[in-house]
């Protein structure tokens, strides 16, 4: 219960790192190399490499449920939780009120108009 509820409230697109596609990491890999300073690009590229992979590896973090931290004890992660309650998600689907419902756009200043050439 503990995890749905945390899956409602942070709405994690991915369950497990594994899950995350690879054009993701590479997007984001990209992203993270774009936004260093250049004295950092500059470095040996197995430095750089292990500096990318750790901002990636946090935005996999973020992405992934089990990477995340607990809503309801945030020290540890939904993976340690999961792991201390001897159990394991192998997926999960959120459900929002009225999502998929086809909402109609009025424009009302079209009626007032057409209304009036009545």
């Amino acid at each position: 219960r503990g995890i749905a509820m945390h899956v409602a409230a942070m709405n994690p697109p991915y369950n497990k790192a594994a899950d995350v596609p690879a054009d993701f990491i590479a997007k984001e890999k990209e992203i993270e190399l774009a936004k260093m300073p250049e004295k950092d690009k500059n470095k040996p590229a197995d430095i750089l490499e292990k500096i990318i992979a750790g901002k990636v590896s946090k935005i996999i973090n973020e992405v992934t449920l089990y990477g995340q931290p607990y809503v309801l004890n945030t020290d540890q992660s939904v993976e340690a939780a999961v792991k201390a309650a001897g159990a394991d998600v192998i997926g999960f689907q959120r459900l929002v009120v009225g999502e998929g419902i086809e909402k109609v756009v009025e424009d009302y200043a079209a009626e007032v108009a057409k209304a009036m050439a009545v």
